[in-house]
């Protein structure tokens, strides 16, 4: 049976504000960016919007995920094979049938909870909706099918650095990049 290794990078914009990755027995949870820095009448940091991104369920023993994204998500199951499925809210209703094809096989539909279950080499692979200030989906997914890393906090990096393309310090929102693979 496969292990679940998950791994996540998160980037600051440049206003300070960054997402909040929980990570608790059995689950991932990455919620709405909030600011670093503290108020300047109370001297607090504001707390944190309430709005999740993505809501990941983890079961170790069956090496299943059940994830949960809002829109604006762009969200992947990457197997072994290289095969890159898109995960809805983003997969559009009138895509490729071969996409349609194999989310039907993994018995996903769109708008109902869905469970996936890794095999051996498979990926999934979340980035929030602040990457889309700098790159659009068709390069996250490009990158992802064509990196073969085997190693979730190397392809987690990897997306990173390829989605701020060297522009530390100028990133105008704040993302997160998820990556659970089965090992």
């Amino acid at each position: 049976m496969p292990t679940l290794v998950y791994a996540t990078c998160t980037v600051t914009d440049l206003n300070d504000v960054t997402e909040i990755v929980r990570q608790e027995p059995g689950r991932i949870v990455i919620q709405q960016g909030r600011s670093l820095r503290p108020d300047p009448v109370t001297g607090l940091i504001p707390p944190a919007p309430p709005l999740t991104w993505v809501d990941v369920q983890l079961d170790e023993a069956t090496a299943t995920i059940q994830p949960q994204a809002a829109r604006g998500v762009f969200h992947y199951l990457r197997q072994s094979d290289a095969t890159l499925i898109p995960l809805p809210p983003e997969h559009p209703e009138d895509g490729h049938k071969l996409v349609a094809w194999k989310l039907d096989e993994l018995g996903v539909r769109p708008g109902h909870p869905f469970r996936l279950n890794l095999r051996r080499g498979d990926a999934y692979v979340a980035v929030t909706p602040g990457a889309a200030r700098l790159t659009d989906g068709t390069a996250i997914a490009r990158f992802v099918h064509l990196r073969d890393y085997f190693n979730a906090e190397r392809l987690a990096q990897a997306l990173v650095d390829d989605v701020c393309g060297g522009r530390a310090g100028q990133i105008p929102a704040a993302f997160t990049v998820l990556v659970v693979e089965a090992r």
